[in-house]
């Protein structure tokens, strides 16, 4: 095996985190934006990209200590184009990719993209949404 070959099977979509839910319709997402439906993570992502793969590592690696999020969801920008505008518009959120965008009870709390896609910005998030309640 390669140096290269660990690198190489990163970029596969088999390579997820369990905690991560790959919705498939538009109906696997819309409750997501009605009120009272919990805290969730939409993040979106190109198996193609160097910079979603560290991005993705870094959300995997927060994912068994918040507890308070009700769902992680997938989004593969370049195998799911309908899905990714469908939570670009409904959320009003310019699609970008990586692009990170966190629902508290259906409305938009905090996104980011690139290189703000990062656990400390989401757990501030998360934090102000305790502080809130």
């Amino acid at each position: 095996m390669g140096i290269f070959d660990g690198l190489k099977n990163a970029f596969q979509p088999d390579s997820l985190h369990q905690k991560w839910t790959i919705p498939q319709s538009e109906e696997d997402l819309i409750y997501l934006f009605e009120d009272g439906s919990g805290t969730h993570l939409i993040y979106k992502h190109s198996f193609a990209c160097g910079i979603c793969l560290f991005s993705k590592r870094r959300l995997e690696g927060m994912m068994d200590d918040s507890p308070q999020m009700s769902g992680w969801h997938f989004i593969d920008v370049r195998k799911q184009r309908d899905l990714s505008a469908f939570v670009a518009n409904r959320s009003e959120v310019r699609h970008e990719s990586p692009q990170a965008i966190l629902l508290h009870n259906g409305r938009v709390v905090w996104h980011g993209s690139h290189s703000m896609v990062q656990p400390e910005a989401i757990t501030k998030a998360l934090q102000n949404l305790e502080s809130s309640d």
